[in-house]
């Protein structure tokens, strides 16, 4: 960067130093950020912009700043020049993702409808391409279509007065932008055409009248209502005669669609080029039959949209939320077994069981006896098989993902090509194609395994797969790198002979000088000065002879300490003696005062002691019931939840490959939500099929199952989601237990321990 003459190496230098350093400072992104857009306002870069906020844009993403990211990217759109396509299609391409994600459907629409598809070997895999912007048709459609129809209605609910005077206004814009007079001026010429007494034939020779023709206002009425009834309502543009040229220039005037703009296929019949009052009021749902047909639009659109964000996009949330609508807004609809299948399915595939179980309670409940219902209910049966050529895609590509799974890679790669021939790629999922990617590292074919992992970050944005596939990916772009730094690693070990030094010195315990506290000849609870005594304990120093602290003779030690009690014995009763005697006597009664809150305090604490005392006795009850029972099983396992324990995490026939991958993912997630307990992840084999990730280091078995429900949650949806479900599951051991169980293999005989050691926890 400091040296270089080349722009475009400067440009990606910034950008490649952020990449490398990744636990750079914010500072250090935002300071490479501003000096790219100074590079940008000078003039010797002007031909770089589209390169130059590109690539700015990237670094914000590098901090997540997803706003900034697009109004740079943006900026790269503007300045990108035709000539450029790689780069401008990459600035859209881009940018229509990050609206994507964000669900600004309608933008990404536009962004991705811009994009060149004739340069596409700069593009890159955009084989999921055209099934998206298919996606995002539909649904911009159907988004317009409930707009439109929300908009109508809430004109058609004002007070008829404020109705009208609405729709004029609207009548004299719109007539305004396509130039054209206001319908007023239109109004007074015609009715001046229609007086035949004040429209003379302008061909009469014998008219009467010397006027030029654009000066005899009669004769340029007539003309304006001759021309208006063979042709209709023309701008003054070329071609005029032509009638599609016309209604498209006018909607691109408008910046409408041709479905989209007044009389177009969304929005009736003929008439869509007569602006005026009478032609909008009448588009209005202000009739029964009108506002039936806006609702049956809206109610059709809400459907459509939550079908194509169920199977097309997938938008899981967001077709939840269009079915929701749907049931809410229309009760009674037709679409309502329909919808609530939709929203079953939809939390199926968010995970969430408990609204997924409600969903289809309601569906049992209101369609008891339909064929969908049984078959959503009953996925397997025959007339699903026989209805629904899917079934068979599905459990083919479930079949080819065990397969993998189980380590048979050669005969999952061949029987996914057959699949793939049959279904095409519709029925892939994005847990399948890691995996495959994951086959293809093992054997060390880069390219298919990179191919693959990009098309799962752009298939599946911001899903846990995509995040996975993205790290991978970027694991294996530095493949090279890695293996050459653990080939040329150099590790030392300590040999027999060499002595290992312990520093056993112990530190030198802290003098304990907090004070104590002593009741005083008030029976008023005070610090202890404990000035004297430490000074008692320590030898008098040769300097110190000439001091007096506290009071103290020079040259005295504690063994020669000694104190005066015979004058403690003699009282004489004199003024200051009887007054000190009376400030006793007010801090006895306060002493008392003190004592009985104490001792209120006391029973508080007494009761709470009683309550603590009944919960152990209960515990202790309890241990020694469940250790009675343990013994009735004859078990060789013991209890013991006070010791250490560890998380174990069984694979029944999963390939090594996998089981090294499973424990990297924990290995992962424990850094991340347990970096401070430093819990360690091993492998182990218990059997030839079972193997075991160990998770280990926790101080007891609550810790350990406290552990265990987290990981179990989370494990489907961000740990390992490319692990089927019904491949693993978890246990807790402790360290006795857990050699006594590689010894023994007895993993049934555990398990049946485990279950009576907590009941309903295993």
């Amino acid at each position: 960067v400091a040296h270089t003459y080349d722009p475009i190496l400067e440009i990606y230098a910034r950008l490649n130093a952020i990449r490398q350093t990744r636990d750079s400072s914010e500072n250090y992104i935002t300071k490479n950020i501003e000096a790219l857009t100074r590079m940008a306002r000078r003039d010797r870069y002007e031909s770089y912009r589209d390169i130059i906020y590109y690539t700015a844009a990237q670094m914000e993403l590098e901090r997540n700043n997803k706003p900034g990211a697009e109004a740079l990217l943006l900026q790269s759109v503007h300045y990108a020049s035709i000539a450029n396509n790689i780069q401008r299609n990459r600035s859209f391409i881009a940018l229509a993702n990050l609206c994507f994600e964000e669900k600004k459907y309608k933008a990404a629409r536009n962004f991705y409808d811009s994009v060149n598809l004739g340069d596409q070997a700069s593009l890159g895999d955009i084989s999921w391409l055209p099934e998206r912007k298919a996606a995002l048709a539909t649904i911009v459609t159907q988004i317009n279509i409930m707009e439109r129809q929300d908009s109508l209605q809430r004109i058609a609910a004002l007070p008829a007065a404020q109705r009208d005077a609405y729709i004029k206004k609207l009548v004299r814009t719109l007539r305004r932008q396509q130039g054209l007079r206001d319908e007023n001026d239109s109004t007074a010429a015609a009715l001046a055409v229609n007086n035949p007494s004040a429209a003379p034939d302008m061909f009469k020779s014998g008219s009467g009248s010397a006027d030029w023709y654009f000066n005899n206002q009669s004769l340029k009425a007539k003309g304006y209502t001759d021309f208006k009834t063979k042709w209709g309502s023309r701008p003054n543009v070329d071609n005029w005669q032509i009638s599609s040229i016309m209604k498209t220039g006018q909607l691109t005037k408008a910046g409408q669609r041709p479905s989209d703009a007044p009389g177009g296929p969304n929005n009736g019949p003929a008439g869509a080029n007569t602006i005026d009052f009478k032609t909008l009021l009448e588009r209005l749902p202000l009739t029964e039959e009108k506002m039936q047909r806006s609702m049956d639009s809206i109610e059709s659109a809400l459907f459509i949209l939550g079908t194509t964000f169920k199977d097309n996009i997938p938008d899981y949330a967001s077709a939840i939320g269009s079915y929701d609508s749907l049931l809410t807004r229309f009760p009674e609809t037709r679409k309502e077994e329909e919808a609530l299948i939709g929203m079953y399915y939809s939390y199926k595939k968010l995970g969430d069981e408990e609204n997924a179980a409600r969903i289809l309670a309601r569906l049992k409940q209101k369609h008891p006896g339909s064929a969908l219902t049984a078959r959503t209910i009953n996925p397997d049966s025959a007339l699903q098989a026989a209805n629904r050529p899917q079934v068979d895609a599905t459990h083919q590509y479930e079949k080819i993902y065990l397969s993998f799974i189980e380590g048979r890679f050669d005969e999952a790669v061949a029987q996914k090509k057959i699949a793939d021939s049959l279904y095409g790629n519709k029925y892939w999922t994005p847990q399948l194609l890691y995996i495959e990617s994951v086959y293809y590292i093992r054997t060390r074919q880069d390219a298919p395994a990179k191919a693959i992992l990009s098309s799962i970050v752009n298939r599946w944005p911001k899903t846990p797969m995509a995040a996975k596939a993205a790290t991978m990916l970027d694991v294996l772009n530095r493949r090279k790198q890695i293996e050459d730094y653990l080939t040329q690693l150099q590790v030392t070990r300590a040999t027999d002979d060499d002595s290992i030094v312990v520093d056993n010195t112990k530190p030198a315990a802290a003098d304990n000088n907090k004070p104590r506290l002593v009741r005083n000849d008030s029976n008023m609870l005070v610090k202890e000065d404990t000035s004297q005594l430490r000074r008692a304990h320590l030898p008098t120093a040769p300097g110190m002879q000439g001091q007096k602290p506290g009071g103290a003779q020079p040259g005295i030690t504690a063994d020669k300490l000694q104190v005066d009690t015979a004058g403690m014995r003699k009282i004489s009763m004199d003024a200051s003696q009887l007054a000190q005697l009376r400030r006793l006597q007010d801090s006895l009664q306060a002493a008392m005062f003190k004592a009985q809150a104490d001792s209120a305090q006391a029973a508080v604490i007494r009761h709470k002691t009683d309550s603590i005392n009944a919960v152990m006795q209960k515990l202790r009850d309890d241990t020694a019931q469940l250790a009675a029972k343990l013994r009735t099983l004859n078990s060789v396992f013991s209890l013991a939840p006070d010791k250490p324990h560890s998380v174990l995490i069984l694979l029944d026939k999963v390939d090594p490959v996998y089981v090294t991958e499973a424990r990297n993912a924990f290995s992962r997630f424990n850094t991340e939500e347990y970096f401070s307990q430093q819990l360690t992840t091993d492998n182990a084999a218990l059997t030839d099929t079972l193997k075991l990730v160990v998770i280990g280091n926790f101080g007891n078995a609550n810790d350990a199952l406290e552990y265990l429900q987290k990981a179990k949650a989370l494990a489907p949806r961000q740990i390992v989601p490319w692990l089927p479900a019904n491949k693993y599951s978890f246990l807790i051991i402790s360290a006795p237990n857990y050699d006594l169980l590689l010894n023994n293999k007895d993993l049934p005989a555990y398990r049946k321990f485990l279950s009576a050691a907590y009941p309903g926890k295993f």
